[in-house]
C-alpha cells in the first residue's frame, strides 16, 4: 500500500478519502466517503486510515448484501461504462448510437 493511499493534506490536516463501488452508489448515497482524522501527524493519520478502512469495507459488504451490489463483474464494468443501468436496461443514449451506426453500416449509396 502506498505511503499516503487514501490520505489527502488539506493545510495541516489529513483527509480520508476513498471512492464508492458504482454499483453501490444508490445503496450507499453517495460516490466518495470522506472523513477527517483530525490530525496533522502523518503516522497517527496512517493508523486511523487503517482502521477507517476495515469499518468502510464492512460497511460496503453490508451495503453489497442489502442492494444491487451483488452485480457480476461484468455487469459492474458494464455499468460502468455506460452499457447497462443498475436496473438491467439499456441507456437511451447507447440504442440512438448503435442503430445509428446500422443504419449508416448498411447503406450502399
Amino acid at each position: 500500500m502506498a505511503e499516503t493511499h487514501h490520505l489527502h493534506k488539506h493545510g495541516q490536516t489529513q483527509h480520508f478519502c476513498r471512492r464508492v463501488q458504482i454499483v453501490l452508489v444508490p445503496v450507499v448515497g453517495k460516490t466518495f466517503v470522506k472523513k477527517s482524522p483530525e490530525t496533522s501527524d502523518l503516522e497517527e493519520a496512517k493508523i486511523l486510515r487503517n482502521a477507517l478502512n476495515v469499518q468502510i469495507d464492512a460497511e460496503f459488504a453490508a451495503a453489497e448484501a442489502q442492494g444491487e451490489g451483488a452485480a457480476s463483474p461484468l455487469k459492474r464494468w458494464s455499468m460502468a461504462k455506460g452499457f447497462v443501468c443498475p436496473d438491467g436496461s439499456r441507456p437511451t443514449m447507447l440504442l440512438a448510437s448503435i442503430a445509428s451506426r446500422v443504419i449508416s453500416d448498411s447503406c450502399t449509396c
